[in-house]
């Protein structure tokens, strides 16, 4: 097999840990597992120079994007594979079983990292929405609240209102009573006036 340039190893690493996270019985035959240390002393092995290291960069990425997207893969199994290919990998003519066990420290790191994210994240989210019924509960009171106290002010205008209005008619039943009074009083004055006024036409006897 021709041998490959970087680009070409990062992304034979992110397709192989793709794969690894789509199928839990993908390293269950012998060959399957071979097949995938080859692949693997492929990109890692260089006779010449210092082995292939992996991007931090790309291994979050990819792991990243299994996450967000069931039909990319689940992280749990890969991280079950990654441990099939660390307990199995033995390095022969290439020896890559530093590079292997970097992979799989990499790789598990950030699995735990994402799925503590994830975690936290569930959890503000369940305290958020217990949050939000607690606001929409006291929004409830509050709107409650409020209408308790306009039917209250509406109850007490209407009794000022009505109030209001039997004072007028007493009112009018009191100036009434004093005015019959004063027509009375002045009617009985204007009749003694008249009285003493002729008195003196009247005969003595």
């Amino acid at each position: 097999m021709r041998n490959l340039n970087e680009d070409e190893k990062r992304n034979s690493l992110k397709e192989i840990l793709v794969e690894l996270s789509k199928d839990q019985e993908i390293l269950k035959e012998k060959q399957h597992r071979i097949e995938y240390y080859r692949r693997l002393e492929d990109i890692y092995y260089n006779s010449d120079t210092d082995h292939f290291r992996h991007y931090y960069s790309d291994i979050f990425a990819i792991l990243t994007l299994i996450d967000g997207d069931p039909e990319n893969g689940n992280l749990d199994i890969l991280a079950q594979n990654m441990q099939t290919i660390k307990d199995g990998y033995v390095g022969k003519e290439k020896d890559i079983s530093k590079e292997i066990i970097k992979l799989y420290d990499h790789t598990n790191l950030d699995i735990a990292r994402i799925n503590y994210t994830n975690r936290m994240c569930g959890e503000a989210q369940s305290e958020l929405g217990k949050t939000k019924i607690m606001v929409d509960s006291l929004n409830e009171e509050h709107q409650k609240a409020i209408d308790d106290i306009k039917k209250t002010e509406q109850a007490l205008a209407d009794e000022i209102h009505e109030g209001q209005k039997k004072m007028q008619n007493e009112y009018i039943t009191i100036l009434g009573i004093f005015a019959a009074i004063v027509l009375a009083f002045t009617g009985g004055m204007s009749f003694s006036s008249s009285v003493l006024e002729n008195l003196h036409q009247s005969s003595i006897y």
